[in-house]
């Protein structure tokens, strides 16, 4: 069985960790990157998307990618923003509290509480060293240590897809809440438009795939890679087989 690292960018990631715990999430998806979809042709072919190129009127295979997520019954470690969380001052008597040596009073020593924590909700790390709790205030996702990971995904399924293909269920399954329109990365609000592609729907109801839609261009659209682009996209269906809380 094979684990690899992985964390969530980080304009949603406490959004995604939130939903995986609540059992919300079983879906990813991820731009395909490195790709040229206006002069090559791509396919996706037993877990690998196929480039080819037109080469004296016939196609010829370039190269296979493989997925970022592995193979199905790949373990993906997830891997968290840390922050320190200050509590109460604490007091404490010493063997020279109330003594008065050399002029001077000994009163209580203080101190003040000290535990790192999950950014995304706040869940207290377990078992850090005190050389780890002195040397920082904030740890990235991508340089969280591994011995701190609570949560593991097992890749079930894995395929690539036009972003725009998604269904509405499995826009469900990204973990997002449902919303009237799809609102654009940095476009004004006249801007907002409905993507749900269900018949009748004229912005009238609440839709999975407009929340999607607004949550990927938030990350992906100023790379040139949002949902008007609808670039290619890596997706994988997981299952949460460990979560400390």
């Amino acid at each position: 069985m094979i684990e690899r690292p992985y964390y969530f960018r980080k304009e949603v990631a406490d959004e995604a960790i939130q939903a995986i715990l609540a059992k919300r999430m079983t879906q990813l998806r991820v731009p395909v990157k490195g790709i040229d979809t206006r002069f090559r042709r791509y396919d996706f072919e037993r877990g690998r998307l196929v480039e080819s190129q037109r080469i004296a009127g016939c196609w010829h295979v370039i190269r296979k990618l493989p997925s970022p997520f592995g193979a199905p019954g790949t373990i993906l470690a997830v891997k968290e923003a840390l922050v320190k969380k200050y509590g109460e001052t604490v007091s404490f008597e010493t063997s020279v509290t109330g003594q008065i040596i050399d002029g001077v009073s000994y009163g209580c020593d203080n101190y003040v509480e000290e535990d790192w924590v999950y950014r995304a909700d706040g869940e207290r790390v377990d078992d850090y060293s005190e050389e780890f709790n002195t040397k920082r205030e904030f740890v990235r996702a991508q340089h969280m240590p591994l011995e701190f990971v609570r949560m593991r995904l097992r890749v079930e399924r894995v395929w690539a897809e036009r972003v725009q293909e998604i269904s509405e269920a499995d826009a469900k399954a990204e973990g997002v809440s449902p919303r009237v329109w799809f609102a654009p990365w940095g476009a004004p609000e006249t801007e907002q438009r409905d993507v749900s592609g269900l018949p009748g729907f004229q912005g009238e109801n609440l839709a999975y795939r407009n929340a999607f839609a607004t949550s990927f261009d938030r990350i992906y659209a100023k790379r040139g890679l949002g949902w008007d682009a609808n670039p290619w996209a890596w997706a994988c269906e997981f299952e949460m087989i460990e979560a400390k809380r």
